[in-house]
Protein backbone atom coordinates (compact mmCIF):
# COMPACT_ATOMS: atom_id res chain seq x y z
CA UNK A 1 0.00 0.00 0.00
CA UNK A 2 3.22 2.24 0.96
CA UNK A 3 4.15 1.59 -2.35
CA UNK A 4 0.75 2.42 -4.18
CA UNK A 5 0.70 5.80 -2.42
CA UNK A 6 4.08 6.57 -3.36
CA UNK A 7 3.37 6.11 -6.82
CA UNK A 8 0.54 7.89 -6.72
CA UNK A 9 2.25 10.92 -5.26
CA UNK A 10 4.87 10.73 -7.57
CA UNK A 11 2.36 11.25 -10.66
CA UNK A 12 0.67 14.22 -9.17
CA UNK A 13 1.54 17.14 -11.20
CA UNK A 14 3.89 19.31 -9.15
CA UNK A 15 1.77 22.77 -9.60
CA UNK A 16 -0.97 20.36 -8.04
CA UNK A 17 0.43 19.52 -5.68
CA UNK A 18 0.98 23.04 -4.71
CA UNK A 19 -2.50 24.13 -4.93
CA UNK A 20 -3.23 21.22 -3.06
CA UNK A 21 -0.78 22.79 -0.50
CA UNK A 22 -2.04 25.88 -0.46
CA UNK A 23 -5.50 25.46 -0.76
CA UNK A 24 -5.14 23.29 2.45
CA UNK A 25 -3.50 25.86 4.47
CA UNK A 26 -5.60 28.76 3.65
CA UNK A 27 -8.75 26.12 4.93
CA UNK A 28 -6.50 25.64 7.94
CA UNK A 29 -5.78 29.82 8.22
CA UNK A 30 -9.61 30.00 7.54
CA UNK A 31 -10.74 28.06 10.46
CA UNK A 32 -8.34 29.18 12.72
CA UNK A 33 -9.01 32.79 11.90
CA UNK A 34 -13.24 32.43 12.57
CA UNK A 35 -12.45 30.33 15.87
CA UNK A 36 -10.42 32.86 17.24
CA UNK A 37 -13.49 35.48 16.13
CA UNK A 38 -15.92 32.82 17.48
CA UNK A 39 -13.70 32.83 20.59
CA UNK A 40 -13.73 36.47 20.81
CA UNK A 41 -17.38 37.17 20.30
CA UNK A 42 -17.56 34.67 23.12
CA UNK A 43 -15.11 36.52 25.28
CA UNK A 44 -16.82 40.07 24.61
CA UNK A 45 -20.63 38.44 25.57
CA UNK A 46 -18.97 37.24 28.56
CA UNK A 47 -17.32 40.30 29.54
CA UNK A 48 -20.60 42.20 28.95
CA UNK A 49 -22.69 39.52 30.92
CA UNK A 50 -20.00 40.13 33.62
CA UNK A 51 -20.10 44.02 33.19
CA UNK A 52 -24.10 43.93 33.27
CA UNK A 53 -24.10 41.92 36.04
CA UNK A 54 -21.75 44.01 38.12
CA UNK A 55 -23.54 47.06 37.34
CA UNK A 56 -26.71 45.06 38.22
CA UNK A 57 -24.96 44.53 42.00
CA UNK A 58 -23.95 47.98 42.45
CA UNK A 59 -27.31 49.53 41.50
CA UNK A 60 -28.93 47.16 43.90
CA UNK A 61 -26.44 47.77 46.61
CA UNK A 62 -26.80 51.69 46.33
CA UNK A 63 -30.78 50.98 46.34
CA UNK A 64 -30.29 49.75 49.50
CA UNK A 65 -28.23 51.97 51.42
CA UNK A 66 -30.23 54.48 49.90
CA UNK A 67 -33.26 52.52 51.52
CA UNK A 68 -31.81 52.01 54.89
CA UNK A 69 -30.33 55.44 55.27
CA UNK A 70 -34.06 56.24 54.50
CA UNK A 71 -35.67 54.22 57.25
CA UNK A 72 -32.46 55.15 59.58
CA UNK A 73 -33.06 58.39 59.07
CA UNK A 74 -37.10 58.23 59.85
CA UNK A 75 -36.66 56.34 62.80
CA UNK A 76 -34.60 58.57 64.26
CA UNK A 77 -36.64 61.41 63.55
CA UNK A 78 -39.62 59.20 65.26
CA UNK A 79 -37.48 58.49 68.48
CA UNK A 80 -36.54 62.04 68.08
CA UNK A 81 -40.18 63.02 67.90
CA UNK A 82 -40.81 60.27 70.74
CA UNK A 83 -38.31 61.61 73.05
CA UNK A 84 -39.61 65.19 72.63
CA UNK A 85 -42.96 64.28 73.79
CA UNK A 86 -42.19 62.12 76.70
CA UNK A 87 -40.09 65.68 77.59
CA UNK A 88 -43.00 68.01 76.80
CA UNK A 89 -44.62 67.94 80.06
CA UNK A 90 -41.35 68.52 82.41
CA UNK A 91 -40.17 71.19 79.95
CA UNK A 92 -42.78 73.51 81.69
CA UNK A 93 -41.57 73.02 84.95
CA UNK A 94 -38.92 74.71 86.10
CA UNK A 95 -37.47 76.46 89.66
CA UNK A 96 -34.90 79.69 89.92
CA UNK A 97 -34.04 81.73 92.94
CA UNK A 98 -34.43 85.69 93.30
CA UNK A 99 -32.67 88.43 96.05
CA UNK A 100 -34.78 90.50 97.84
CA UNK A 101 -32.29 92.68 99.27
CA UNK A 102 -31.24 89.72 102.12
CA UNK A 103 -34.35 87.62 101.14
CA UNK A 104 -33.60 84.83 98.96
CA UNK A 105 -37.02 84.04 97.36
CA UNK A 106 -37.24 80.58 96.12
CA UNK A 107 -39.52 80.06 92.99
CA UNK A 108 -41.07 77.00 91.17
CA UNK A 109 -43.31 77.40 88.11
CA UNK A 110 -45.74 74.68 86.61
CA UNK A 111 -46.40 76.08 83.41
CA UNK A 112 -48.68 72.69 82.40
CA UNK A 113 -52.50 72.41 82.22
CA UNK A 114 -52.65 69.69 85.12
CA UNK A 115 -50.46 69.42 88.37
CA UNK A 116 -46.80 67.73 89.06
CA UNK A 117 -45.93 65.71 91.61
CA UNK A 118 -43.87 64.55 94.27
CA UNK A 119 -41.96 68.03 93.40
CA UNK A 120 -38.69 68.23 96.09
CA UNK A 121 -36.82 71.13 95.93
CA UNK A 122 -33.64 71.75 97.47
CA UNK A 123 -31.59 74.82 97.71
CA UNK A 124 -27.71 74.49 97.76
CA UNK A 125 -24.68 76.26 98.70
CA UNK A 126 -21.80 76.58 96.68
CA UNK A 127 -19.11 77.67 99.66
CA UNK A 128 -15.45 77.69 98.18
CA UNK A 129 -13.61 77.67 95.07
CA UNK A 130 -12.36 73.84 95.98
CA UNK A 131 -15.94 72.62 94.78
CA UNK A 132 -16.99 73.04 91.18
CA UNK A 133 -21.05 72.67 91.60
CA UNK A 134 -22.81 73.59 94.75
CA UNK A 135 -22.32 71.25 97.73
CA UNK A 136 -23.64 72.39 101.02
CA UNK A 137 -27.64 71.89 101.51
CA UNK A 138 -29.22 74.79 103.37
CA UNK A 139 -33.05 73.90 102.92
CA UNK A 140 -34.77 71.34 101.06
CA UNK A 141 -38.79 71.65 100.63
CA UNK A 142 -41.20 69.01 99.31
CA UNK A 143 -44.67 69.18 98.24
CA UNK A 144 -47.22 66.22 96.80
CA UNK A 145 -48.31 68.65 93.91
CA UNK A 146 -47.66 72.05 92.57
CA UNK A 147 -50.80 73.04 90.50
CA UNK A 148 -50.05 74.88 87.31
CA UNK A 149 -48.91 78.44 87.44
CA UNK A 150 -51.61 79.39 85.73
CA UNK A 151 -54.27 78.72 88.28
CA UNK A 152 -52.64 81.52 90.75
CA UNK A 153 -49.56 83.53 89.47
CA UNK A 154 -48.85 83.78 93.10
CA UNK A 155 -48.29 80.29 93.63
CA UNK A 156 -45.18 80.62 91.75
CA UNK A 157 -43.20 81.60 94.78
CA UNK A 158 -42.45 78.62 97.02
CA UNK A 159 -41.16 80.39 99.94
CA UNK A 160 -38.44 82.69 101.42
CA UNK A 161 -35.05 82.22 103.22
CA UNK A 162 -33.17 84.92 105.65
CA UNK A 163 -29.62 84.44 106.09
CA UNK A 164 -29.65 84.84 109.68
CA UNK A 165 -30.03 80.90 109.70
CA UNK A 166 -27.70 79.86 107.84
CA UNK A 167 -24.61 82.42 107.90
CA UNK A 168 -22.20 82.15 110.44
CA UNK A 169 -22.78 84.90 113.48
CA UNK A 170 -20.55 84.03 116.67
CA UNK A 171 -18.33 81.44 118.25
CA UNK A 172 -18.82 80.35 121.84
CA UNK A 173 -16.36 80.57 124.57
CA UNK A 174 -16.48 76.68 124.52
CA UNK A 175 -15.72 76.75 120.37
CA UNK A 176 -19.16 76.30 119.06
CA UNK A 177 -20.11 78.43 116.23
CA UNK A 178 -23.60 80.02 115.82
CA UNK A 179 -25.27 81.30 113.01
CA UNK A 180 -26.66 85.06 112.86
CA UNK A 181 -29.85 83.98 115.02
CA UNK A 182 -27.81 81.82 117.52
CA UNK A 183 -28.62 78.40 115.88
CA UNK A 184 -25.38 75.63 115.54
CA UNK A 185 -26.24 74.74 112.07
CA UNK A 186 -24.07 77.15 110.03
CA UNK A 187 -24.14 76.22 106.34
CA UNK A 188 -22.13 79.22 105.01
CA UNK A 189 -19.15 81.47 106.37
CA UNK A 190 -19.64 84.60 105.02
CA UNK A 191 -22.77 86.96 103.97
CA UNK A 192 -20.72 87.68 101.31
CA UNK A 193 -21.78 83.66 99.91
CA UNK A 194 -25.29 84.78 100.43
CA UNK A 195 -25.67 85.45 96.76
CA UNK A 196 -26.62 83.71 93.66
CA UNK A 197 -24.45 81.77 92.59
CA UNK A 198 -23.75 82.95 88.44
CA UNK A 199 -22.15 79.27 87.48
CA UNK A 200 -18.57 80.58 87.47
CA UNK A 201 -16.18 77.70 89.30
CA UNK A 202 -14.47 79.91 91.03
CA UNK A 203 -16.77 81.96 92.74
CA UNK A 204 -19.36 81.46 95.79
CA UNK A 205 -23.23 81.58 95.82
CA UNK A 206 -26.74 79.99 96.15
CA UNK A 207 -28.32 78.01 93.84
CA UNK A 208 -31.71 75.53 93.55
CA UNK A 209 -32.45 72.06 92.18
CA UNK A 210 -36.04 70.43 91.49
CA UNK A 211 -37.00 66.99 91.19
CA UNK A 212 -40.44 65.80 90.27
CA UNK A 213 -43.25 63.31 88.93
CA UNK A 214 -44.82 64.14 85.87
CA UNK A 215 -48.20 62.30 85.15
CA UNK A 216 -46.96 60.00 83.30
CA UNK A 217 -45.52 58.89 85.76
CA UNK A 218 -41.43 59.65 85.14
CA UNK A 219 -39.10 60.73 87.31
CA UNK A 220 -36.97 64.23 86.35
CA UNK A 221 -34.32 66.20 87.67
CA UNK A 222 -33.93 70.03 87.07
CA UNK A 223 -30.65 70.53 88.15
CA UNK A 224 -28.87 73.57 89.62
CA UNK A 225 -27.77 74.81 86.12
CA UNK A 226 -30.98 74.40 84.23
CA UNK A 227 -30.37 70.94 82.49
CA UNK A 228 -33.29 68.57 82.63
CA UNK A 229 -32.70 64.66 82.78
CA UNK A 230 -34.67 61.89 83.77
CA UNK A 231 -34.29 60.56 87.25
CA UNK A 232 -33.38 56.99 87.40
CA UNK A 233 -32.59 56.86 90.79
CA UNK A 234 -35.92 58.66 91.89
CA UNK A 235 -37.67 56.44 89.27
CA UNK A 236 -35.65 52.73 90.27
CA UNK A 237 -37.01 54.22 94.36
CA UNK A 238 -40.54 54.29 93.32
CA UNK A 239 -40.43 51.14 91.86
Amino acid sequence: MVTQLTHTLSTIDPNEQAQRGADAAWESARWAFWTFITSGVMTLLTAGLLAGAIVAAWYAKKTWEATRDELGNSNTQLALAKEADLQAEALNVSTWLTLDRETLLVFVRNGNGGPVYDVHCRVWAKPDAANTSPKVEIHHWHQLAVAPAAADPGKDKRFELGPDAYVYGATLPGGERLTRNRTPDVKIESMQDWKIWDGNQSTTGLAVELNFRDSRGKHWARAWNGELTEDQGAAAAAG
